[in-house]
């Protein structure tokens, strides 16, 4: 849906939903600023437009006479013509040729880089558990591929975050934090509506580009240049670049409490316990490669790990003295 706004006596846009909503949280534009979009009568402050009441904070009751004033009519005040007002469709929630459901209604705002940064620790620790505990229960052999510091073993993740966005709009790591990702539905590169349903395809789609833009799909030191850069991004624009391409939204539904942050990296903690518990039987074979690539490394690994999980080594041969082999002939 495109947005318009008043700034300096000038007419101002078009913009999509998430675009206003950015610069209404970074300070750019004041929320009391005159908008209008599609289906309004008049210009009137950009949190009383209905398509965006439901992502800023209601403010306090102004003067009647300023409201009159902000709601005159553009050509009064010397500004271009309103853009003509497109036929209102009917009822919302009924559907369109996109298939858009009802819009639910909830005191939404965007959740903060540090909430959504926690959300995604606590998904990776759970998904890590998860895939050591099935590598020890089915006694899976050593694999370099199989390390969470390789990709192949974060491609599971993609799959497994899309189907949880596909069925329940959120993942364990958001809907612990009260964090809920809409699906936009667009006409070309504008937000026309957002609909609390993730499809399959656009959740693949977007998990993907998570794996890229914000874990470096786990290369070297990828990760720790793509994740600082993705959390500047969002700290600057509101929005990820993954979201904006997948046309989602993440909306902070609940305040997380200060129980929720603590279970959350209570989670952290015991994934990484698991972890460590189940690679236990990979840890004889993890010392022999590296003793092989790296003895130094393998050394240090020895002294950190307790004994009865390194490889027993055979024993070296004593030498015997010219003397003793004489006498044993």
């Amino acid at each position: 849906m495109d947005i318009y706004w008043i700034k300096d006596r000038k007419k101002c846009g078009p913009a999509s939903v998430p675009d206003v909503v950015s610069m209404v949280h970074t300070g750019e534009l004041p929320a009391e600023t005159p908008g209008w979009h599609a289906g309004c009568s008049g210009w009137m402050p950009l949190r009383e437009l209905p398509a965006l009441v439901d992502f800023l904070n209601t403010p306090e009751p102004e003067d009647v006479s300023l409201r009159e004033s902000e709601q005159q009519e553009p050509g009064n005040d010397g500004l271009e013509q309103l853009p003509p007002v497109p036929p209102r469709s009917e009822e919302m929630g009924k559907g369109s040729e996109s298939g858009a459901a009802e819009i639910v209604q909830a005191d939404f705002r965007l959740p903060s880089a540090r909430v959504r940064l926690l959300a995604r620790l606590v998904d990776m620790s759970v998904y890590s558990a998860l895939m050591f505990v099935v590598f020890y229960m089915t006694g899976t052999a050593f694999s370099m591929n199989l390390l969470p510091y390789g990709p192949m073993f974060w491609l599971g993740l993609i799959g497994m975050e899309a189907v949880s966005l596909h069925f329940t709009g959120t993942t364990p790591g958001k809907r612990l934090l009260g964090i809920r990702v809409f699906s936009g539905v667009s006409a070309g590169e504008q937000v026309t509506a957002l609909i609390p349903h993730i499809g399959l395809a656009q959740g693949l789609w977007r998990s993907f580009l998570v794996f890229i833009g914000g874990m470096g799909m786990m290369v070297y030191i990828l990760p720790f240049i793509m994740g600082p850069l993705a959390l500047f991004l969002l700290k600057k624009r509101g929005f990820t670049t993954w979201d904006i391409r997948a046309h989602t939204l993440p909306v902070q539904v609940q305040v997380p409490s200060f129980f929720r942050y603590l279970l959350a990296f209570f989670i952290i903690y015991a994934s990484l316990n698991i972890v460590s518990t189940c690679m236990m039987p990979w840890i004889p074979d993890m010392v022999q490669m590296l003793e092989t690539q790296s003895p130094e490394h393998a050394r240090m690994l020895r002294e950190m790990l307790p004994q009865e999980a390194m490889p027993v080594s055979p024993p070296a041969a004593e030498p015997v003295s010219p003397g003793i082999r004489f006498l044993e002939l």
